[in-house]
Order: structure tokens, then C-alpha cells, then sequence
């Protein structure tokens, strides 16, 4: 009657199973992938169950024809009257399969169906019988149809059997005396009502389908169909074909709120108890609301256990160990205030005492990381993870005395009076890297020149930890190989490094030069 009217070609929300008006929506989408997934593996049973109207029967349709389109070698089997008992129900399926069903007793209509399925096991066919309206059935039925599941081969089910009802299915399916089918069930799926954007998409899809080529119902219709039909599509299937009837009668080309209120009251809709809380300006929080369909549709029908946390006292000891970290990072922290503070100091007594002053600042920080460890040593931790024979020895104080002393002999010796100044440059260059957490790795030696260079070959070099650095790429970076010799030696330097592969970026890396001989020219 309308059909002219909205330029349409065929009635858009004819409530029959038509599988080309199916919207696969998240839902949809979901049900489909369960049911070709059982059917593929050899599943036997499959449940499906929903509320009233929410597309079960359009969803199975539509399962058909795609296993028409996609394996020509499959036979199935449809009942979809469940008010049968289980002779009744044999007959039905062996009459789907083209088999002779006349004058035959119960045990040899079972006799004739699994000669039937020998058969199609040997051609590679498969054999799926789908029950319709399977919350009707009695738990004998069931426990009936449970038992043509054990018709097999050794390798797998020779009947897959998909039951289909409402949500009265699941509540039967618990009973204690269906506990050996409920083991059986290979794959479970819920479908639920759709949301309002999916609601918007339903509507506008089964439109084209139909012929439309411009939206016919506004966003403000969309809004109250979704709130008085709750996401269930039969009835947006009845309130949409009555609102286009009624739109017809008024000559309205646009279905409104006003035309939807309408409805509403033909049909004795009641009143929506409370908001349904959607914003149809924003649409859905797909994330949240498709996580909420998954986690209830893939919901087993056993009940679901406890929610209450096994172990009430867990999460102080995570609180426990997050303080612990906090603590680690500020004692980092004051490390490094302290090193600043000690390269002041020792470059303001430079000039009175005429040490090498990078020797002093190398013994003074170890001292200090040392003191403020709060982890335990590396041989404790790292060990034979590292893959060394022999344990991590640190130079006693009296070698790094004697190490300190010759170095300073060394630079007297070859500079003279000249020393001090290189001293002095070094510990400037120092207090600059201190100073700044992000200085390149060649900031230390950047105002040094050669003759300083080959005077400090022995000398520790201090550098800063960047972003994407690991042990492995600094020592590469520094010395241009990586073996477990050097490896060992920057390990001993920096006694605080408990794991070689995780480096705070930011943090200081004291690494030793390699020894060199030098000729004085």
C-alpha cells in the first residue's frame, strides 16, 4: 500500500526469515561465526538461544544458504516443529534426507539413518540437522537426541545436531538428568537485543534492500522505536511497518517522533520504565558495549562462578611492591643530586689539592651507589644468567688508591705544570654532563684535547642513558664490540646494574677505558 509512496520495491519489515534482509550486526556477525566454526569442526550439539524475536530463525535461514554457496557436499536437515515426539522427530529428519520412512518401527528408522550416515562419511558429506523452538522439547527428547550424537567413526561425529530455542533452553539444558548433554556441547552462543546504533543500521539497511534511496525515518523515530522496541528486531520489524502505514495515511514523507508515538499507542506499547541511556548525536561506545556482547554470548550455560576474588589480600602486596619502586626511583634520584653535588665540590678543590679529580669522582660515586643500593649486588642477582664461570670481583680501595696515585704521577710527569689545567678542564666537562641529563655520549671529552685524551686512557668514561639504549647498544656504540671481557668490566664499574637488559633512560653509565699504551713523544 506504502511501497509507491516511499519508492519501494517489496515490503521492507515482512517479519518472515527472509536471509536478505538479515543485518549482520555485532550480534549477528558473532552467532554466524560460532555456527560455521561447530559446523566445521565437526561440533555436535551446537546451542544458540535468544529472547523473543531476536533473530534466531532469520540467522539459521541464512546459515543454510551460505552452506549451499560454500560446500555443495552437506546435508540438512530443518524441523521446526518441536511438538513431536522422538519417532515422530526420526521420521522427520530421514524424510528431509530423501529417505524411505513408510511402516518403520523406531529402531528401524534408526537402523536406515545410520546406514545413511556410513554412507555419507565415506563420500565426505557432512550430515547437520537443525531443531528449531528446542525449549519445548522434554528432557527425554533430549536425552534422545543426545544419544544419536553417539553415532561415530574414530575420528569424529558422524551427525552434527544444532538446537535452537529461547532462553527457556538454557534454564533446561542445567537440569541434572541433561548433565551428560551439557558435557557434550561443542559450541554455545546467546544472541542479544542490538543497540541504538545498530538499530539506526538495521532500519536503514532493510530500507535499501527494499528499493529506499533516501532515509525515510528521522533520527528523533530512530530514538523512540529503539526505546519502546529494546533492541528486539521483530518488534522494530512490526513498529516500522505500521509507521510507514500510518506516514502513508498522512502523507508524510518523513516518519517523525509524533508518527512513532502513534505506533506506540496502537499497539499498547507501554511506557519505557527509565531513559535507556544512549546519545544518538554520539552513537555507541562500540569498545564497551562489544566487549559486554561478547563476554554474554559466549557465556556457558553452567552458572557462572563466583565473583568473589580468591585471594581477598592480593592487591596489598602489589600496593606493597609499587611503594617498594617509588622508593627505588627516589634513591636513584638522590644518587644523582649527590654526584652533581660532589663535581662541585671537587672542582672547587681542585686547585688546592692537585688530584685527579676524575680518579676521585669515579671512587666517590661508587661509594655513594654503594651506600644507597637498595637492590642486591649482581653476582646475587644476575649470576649464571649472565653466562660467566666466575663471580663479579670489585677492586679492593687500596688498588684504586694505587691505580688513582699512578695516574697522577703520570700526568706530573708528562705535563708538569700543565696538569692542573687538564684537571681543571676535566672536571668542568663533568659538571657540564651532570648538569645535563640529555648531553651526548662525547660531552665529557668534548673540550679535551688529544694529549688529554691519551692522558686519560685509563680513565672511566661517564655517559648518559638515552631512549632505545641497552647495554648491549652502549657497549657497541663505545667500544665497537661486545664480548663477555667487556661486558665483565662494565658490569664491575656499575655494580648497580641488577638487569642488563632494562636501563632507566636518564641514569649515568660509568664506562671503563680499555687499557692502551702510550708513547710520550
Amino acid at each position: 500500500m506504502y511501497n509507491d509512496f516511499y519508492g519501494l520495491t517489496e515490503d521492507p519489515f515482512n517479519i518472515s526469515p527472509d536471509p536478505r534482509f538479515l543485518h549482520f550486526g555485532q550480534n549477528h556477525r558473532e552467532g554466524m561465526s560460532h555456527l560455521l566454526y561447530g559446523i566445521e569442526r565437526k561440533k555436535s550439539p551446537i546451542v544458540l538461544t535468544g529472547d523473543m524475536g531476536t533473530g534466531k530463525t532469520t540467522l539459521l535461514y541464512s546459515l543454510i544458504e551460505r552452506m549451499d554457496r560454500m560446500d555443495q557436499r552437506a546435508h540438512v536437515a530443518f524441523l521446526v516443529n518441536s511438538q513431536l515426539n522422538i519417532t515422530e522427530i526420526l521420521q522427520h529428519i530421514l524424510y528431509e534426507f530423501g529417505l524411505d520412512i513408510q511402516h518403520k518401527s523406531k529402531g528401524e528408522l534408526l537402523i536406515e539413518l545410520k546406514k545413511f550416515l556410513k554412507s555419507c562419511e565415506e563420500a565426505g558429506e557432512k550430515v547437520v540437522v537443525i531443531l528449531d523452538e528446542a525449549q519445548n522439547f522434554s528432557a527425554d527428547i533430549l536425552e534422545e537426541l543426545r544419544l544419536l550424537t553417539n553415532i561415530e567413526s574414530a575420528r569424529e561425529k558422524l551427525i552434527q545436531l544444532i538446537l535452537v530455542g529461547q532462553l527457556g533452553l538454557e534454564e533446561k539444558l542445567r537440569l541434572p538428568e541433561l548433565a551428560q548433554l551439557r558435557q557434550r556441547i561443542g559450541v554455545n552462543y546467546r544472541l542479544l537485543p542490538i543497540s541504538y546504533a545498530e538499530v539506526k543500521d538495521y532500519i536503514e539497511t532493510r530500507l535499501a534492500v527494499a528499493g529506499a534511496t533516501r532515509p525515510i525515518f528521522t533520527p528523533e523515530a530512530v530514538e523512540a522505536i529503539y526505546a519502546f522496541s529494546k533492541g528486539i528486531p521483530r518488534v522494530i520489524n512490526v513498529m516500522c511497518d505500521l509507521a510507514l502505514f500510518f506516514g502513508y495515511t498522512d502523507k508524510k514523507s518523513e516518519i517523525g517522533r509524533t508518527i512513532i508515538r502513534q505506533v506506540q499507542e496502537s499497539l499498547n506499547f507501554p511506557e519505557p520504565a527509565e531513559r535507556t541511556g544512549y546519545n544518538p548525536n554520539e552513537g555507541r561506545n562500540g569498545v564497551r558495549e562489544d566487549a559486554i556482547v561478547i563476554r554474554q554470548a559466549r557465556g556457558t550455560i553452567t552458572p557462572e562462578p563466583s565473583t568473589q576474588p580468591k585471594n581477598q589480600g592480593a592487591a596489598e602486596p602489589v600496593k606493597q611492591r609499587s611503594v617498594g619502586r617509588s622508593f627505588a626511583r627516589l634513591g636513584y634520584q638522590l644518587a644523582a643530586l649527590g654526584l652533581v653535588l660532589l663535581c662541585l665540590m671537587s672542582g672547587a678543590l681542585a686547585w688546592e689539592h692537585r688530584e685527579n679529580i676524575m680518579a676521585r669522582l669515579a671512587r666517590l660515586s661508587h661509594s655513594l651507589q654503594q651506600f644507597l643500593r637498595l637492590e642486591p649486588s649482581p653476582t646475587q642477582v644476575l649470576g649464571p644468567s649472565l653466562g660467566h664461570n666466575s663471580e663479579t670481583v670489585l677492586p679492593s680501595p687500596a688498588e684504586a688508591r694505587s691505580k688513582s696515585q699512578d695516574l697522577n704521577n703520570q700526568l706530573t710527569n708528562n705535563y708538569g705544570e700543565s696538569a692542573d689545567h687538564q684537571v681543571d678542564d676535566s672536571v668542568k666537562s663533568l659538571t657540564k654532563v651532570a648538569l645535563i641529563p640529555n648531553a651526548k655520549k662525547d660531552t665529557v671529552f668534548e673540550n679535551t684535547s688529544s694529549s688529554d685524551i691519551r692522558a686519560q686512557t685509563s680513565e672511566p668514561k661517564i655517559i648518559t642513558v638515552q631512549a632505545g639504549d641497552t647495554l648491549s647498544k652502549i657497549i657497541i656504540r663505545e667500544y665497537g664490540k661486545y664480548d663477555r671481557s667487556t661486558l665483565d668490566s662494565v658490569l664491575k664499574a656499575n655494580p648497580d646494574i641488577l638487569d642488563i637488559s632494562l636501563i632507566e633512560v636518564g641514569r649515568r653509565i660509568t664506562l671503563p677505558r680499555p687499557a692502551q699504551t702510550t708513547t710520550n713523544n
